[in-house]
């Protein structure tokens, strides 16, 4: 099957990027680099556990873009994911509790979400890519500040969410459910909820203020 694949692949001259992420079999990831086959890497999911004291003190941090595979497509984010305004806002943490998603109590979900999204916010801000220091920072900065600092990856590709650039909060797909969610059919909006078309997407000012801030890295 993969030689299939890297044959037509070369004759379109297509790049094929494979979605690597969560549990693959071992060697998976070794295989498909030595075809040219792009992997995936997720800003939220790349993460490394930092040990404490003990098991219970251990926390995680945020590894940085250089060291991200070259051989992947990078991303903040992923269409499994809410968007990054939402995702910022724990709007996923309130979603999974309505549609009864959560094992845990949710308030312990949201300590969790809260603390992961602030390892990030803070790494923007030690690395200079958000000068806003107030608590609740602004939503769009952020998008932003996460994307120039995931475009410093060394990765082929850099991949951007069209609901990223307008401050849209809502997931277009949550895993796990069928007709609990209306899944793949949710308008983009933007962060006040309304829904947006080409045209008033091209105007926005979120667009430019995202790219502006990848180009500055992508460089």
């Amino acid at each position: 099957m993969l030689a299939v694949l890297t044959l037509e692949a070369t004759r379109a001259g297509a790049v094929v990027v494979g979605e690597d992420l969560g549990t693959v079999a071992p060697g998976v990831r070794e295989t498909l680099t030595d075809r040219g086959i792009l992997g995936t890497s997720v800003m939220w999911f790349e993460q490394e556990s930092i040990p404490g004291d003990d098991d219970a003190s251990s926390r995680s941090r945020p590894v940085h873009p250089s060291e991200y595979r070259r051989m992947c497509m990078a991303s903040v984010t992923t269409h499994d994911l809410v968007p990054t305004a939402g995702y910022a806002d724990l709007v996923h943490v309130d979603i999974r509790d309505r549609l009864g998603q959560l094992t845990r109590d949710v308030e312990d979900e949201r300590r969790d979400a809260e603390a992961e999204v602030s390892g990030f916010v803070e790494e923007v801000r030690e690395r200079g890519l958000l000068r806003d220091t107030a608590r609740d920072v602004d939503l769009l900065e952020l998008v932003a500040a996460l994307h120039a600092f995931t475009a410093s990856a060394p990765s082929l590709l850099f991949a951007v969410s069209v609901a990223d650039l307008v401050g849209d909060r809502r997931p277009v797909n949550m895993p796990g459910t069928s007709t609990e969610y209306p899944n793949w059919s949710v308008p983009i909006t933007d962060s006040d909820g309304t829904i947006m078309g080409l045209e008033e997407l091209m105007a926005h000012p979120g667009p430019r203020k995202v790219f502006d801030a990848i180009h500055r890295e992508r460089r």
